[in-house]
């Protein structure tokens, strides 16, 4: 275990989830999926800036 996973397990628990509802996402709804991806990657992208200003 990194000290990031032991920092948030909730955090890390939430990622497994959400990646294996895109995985059944693309298979399933490839368009939405697709959608999906883009939008966690604004929102991972927006989060991470907003980490950095903060420190």
């Amino acid at each position: 275990m990194s000290d990031q996973l032991k920092q948030h397990p909730f955090e890390s628990l939430l990622a497994v989830i959400g990646g294996g509802l895109w995985v059944w996402l693309i298979i399933h709804h490839p368009f939405i999926g697709l959608i999906v991806v883009v939008l966690a990657i604004a929102v991972g992208v927006g989060l991470f800036k907003h980490q950095q200003k903060n420190q």
